[in-house]
């Protein structure tokens, strides 16, 4: 989820169900506009947070 207003990026990962029938993530980070992420498919292609940023 990428937070505009706080200039960060919010990456949830390992979806698991819980017991009234929804889900939910086990994992979850955030970065700043200064850092990287990269995606798990991935890991040696990084994006700089900034850049997705407007």
């Amino acid at each position: 989820m990428v937070d505009i207003p706080n200039r960060r990026l919010r990456v949830f990962r390992d979806p698991a169900p819980i017991p009234d029938g929804g889900a939910a993530y086990r994992n979850g980070q955030t970065f700043d506009a200064g850092e990287s992420v990269a995606p798990l498919t991935a890991p040696a292609t990084s994006v700089r947070v900034a850049d997705l940023l407007p």
